[in-house]
């Protein structure tokens, strides 16, 4: 059964999701950059390590564009779930997205114990 929701909808759904990534790229950032501290690692390897500052702020930022297009998306425009499944992995992630009661079946390297 094809189900639809509301376009502006789902673009709010993946500002969500997108905030959330965006947080645990900051803890992770916290995490490594205070690691790194401790492991002496060279000015090289820290620089590497500068990239979870830029993801956090690519994150962020796409978060901006989004909010935009939520606001400027058409208040009767429908997008199918259907469409929002094509190449996601993770169930939960499409659930939360689809508004569904169960998330779809597990894909590959998706670990589904219940």
């Amino acid at each position: 059964m094809k189900r639809a929701l509301p376009l502006h909808l789902a673009l709010q759904r993946v500002r969500a999701e997108l905030k959330t990534a965006a947080g645990l790229s900051r803890d992770l950032q916290g995490v490594t950059g205070s690691l790194a501290a401790r492991a002496g690692l060279r000015a090289s390897e820290v620089r590497r390590l500068q990239s979870a500052d830029l993801l956090s702020q690519v994150l962020d930022d796409l978060d901006t564009c989004l909010a935009a297009l939520s606001l400027a998306a058409p208040t009767d425009a429908t997008i199918e779930t259907t469409r929002l499944a094509s190449g996601l992995r993770l169930g939960d992630l499409a659930a939360r997205l689809y508004d569904t009661d169960s998330a779809p079946a597990a894909c590959a390297g998706e670990l589904d114990l219940f």
